[in-house]
């Protein structure tokens, strides 16, 4: 405690020049690093008998106080009173708190906090500051007093912390204002004042915590519908459906289906832009099922195109190994809906025509045993581009026999030959059938 700023000032004015020795006695402290409940009493007397402070160090020094003992329900009264009663003081001598920092960070760690503060609100953002967990252990040398000075200074003056914040060049005092917000478990992170800040990653904070919770942990808490509808807060809701729905299945389908109901008005927020952020973070069944919730007809179709150019971006790399892998299923299988949700006659006239040729090739004389892997690797094609044949043509009577011919045809391929994934296919076959009339 000694080492921190405004130790001796804090001993000077408000423990009145008395030794330790002294202190102790009247049991103000038990020792150099420790301040007793009575300590804390004096310090909240002078504060009621102070309300300015002239001296920014002994400010610090009161501050730093707070992490060497116990001040339990005083902490808030003492940080309370002294932030707002002196927050001239802090607004002329902040920055230069910037000296005395510099050197005693980590290095390593400052990369990664100023990449935070400079990102704009994405759903990457809201990604980390949902998923992080970390701790940051940024100093070499501590200051209680300066930590403390920043946290509650945005918690009591936030107008006046945002005004500097966003324009101070001090970016120490900027990295360990963040560091210390993204290191602590809901250390203030409920704070309502952060909903509306112009820093994004505060707003972000708050808005993630506050409205993204499915059950009601603490009291300030809202639900995910009473976000305003704009487009930034499009962010919050698809974050929320990525928390509680990771993957859609018998058990959870009944309450997705009636959550996105509740959601749908959010869901016309949603363009190409912020889509192509949803892509690599939430499961695709997911998005289309929520695209086609979207009541726009031209909106909805930009969007379905977008999700499947993507599946068709990936479409190649399924066929780099001959397994078959249920979120490569699971892309075919709404490949094949989108195609049929837009009425793409001509995409499907393409695959069509695709599997012949794929057909036609690895039935050559011998095929199997020249280019073994090639040929299972095209039949693992032919099998999903009957996925996607039987999707579009299932309602289809007057195409049934098309599906009977397709399926045939791989079974034809299949023939007599046994290699380690037979089974396998053959147990997709089997859940294709035509649809009987």
């Amino acid at each position: 405690m000694t080492e921190q700023i405004g130790y001796k000032e804090l001993i000077k004015y408000i423990f009145e020049n008395k030794d330790m020795e002294e202190l102790t006695k009247e049991k103000y402290f038990e020792n150099s690093s420790s301040i007793t409940k009575i300590g804390y009493k004096k310090i909240k007397w002078y504060l009621d008998n102070n309300k300015k402070i002239s001296d920014f160090n002994l400010f610090l020094g009161i501050l730093s106080s707070l992490a060497y003992g116990n001040p339990e329900e005083l902490k808030d009264t003492i940080t309370k009173i002294l932030i707002i009663n002196n927050r001239e003081l802090i607004l002329s001598n902040i920055d230069s708190l910037e000296q005395i920092v510099s050197g005693t960070l980590k290095l390593e760690e400052l990369d990664s906090i100023q990449y935070i503060i400079n990102i704009r609100m994405s759903f990457k953002l809201l990604n980390f500051v949902y998923n992080n967990w970390i701790e940051y252990r940024l100093h070499k040398k501590y200051f209680y007093g300066i930590n403390y000075l920043l946290v509650y200074f945005s918690k009591y003056c936030y107008d006046d912390f945002e005004t500097w914040f966003l324009s101070t060049k001090s970016k120490n005092l900027k990295v360990i204002f963040t560091s210390q917000i993204l290191s602590s478990s809901n250390f203030y992170q409920n704070e309502e004042v952060y909903l509306t800040s112009k820093i994004d990653f505060l707003r972000a904070i708050a808005k993630t915590t506050i409205y993204t919770w499915k059950k009601k942990f603490f009291d300030n808490q809202k639900e995910i519908t009473d976000l305003v509808q704009n487009y930034e807060n499009i962010y919050f809701v698809m974050l929320y459906i990525q928390k509680n729905y990771y993957k859609l299945n018998k058990e959870n389908i009944d309450n997705f289906t009636q959550e996105i109901e509740k959601l749908e008005k959010y869901f016309r927020f949603l363009s190409i832009k912020n889509l192509n952020e949803f892509i690599q973070y939430i499961d695709f069944e997911i998005l289309y099922e929520i695209i086609n919730k979207i009541n726009n007809t031209k909106l909805k179709e930009k969007l379905l195109f977008q999700l499947q150019n993507e599946i068709k971006q990936q479409f190649e790399s399924f066929f780099k190994k001959s397994y078959f892998l249920d979120d490569e299923i699971n892309k075919i299988n709404l490949y094949g809906k989108i195609i049929l949700n837009l009425q793409q006659n001509k995409e499907i006239e393409n695959i069509k025509s695709d599997f012949e040729k794929i057909y036609n090739e690895i039935n050559e004389p011998y095929y199997f045993y020249r280019f073994n892997d090639k040929w299972k690797l095209l039949l693992k094609k032919l099998v999903y581009y009957l996925i996607i044949i039987y999707i579009f043509y299932f309602d289809d009577y007057e195409n049934n026999n098309l599906i009977i011919n397709y399926k045939e045809k791989i079974y034809n391929t299949l023939k007599e030959f046994n290699f380690y994934n037979i089974n396998e296919i053959k147990s997709l076959l089997k859940q294709i059938n035509a649809n009987k009339t």
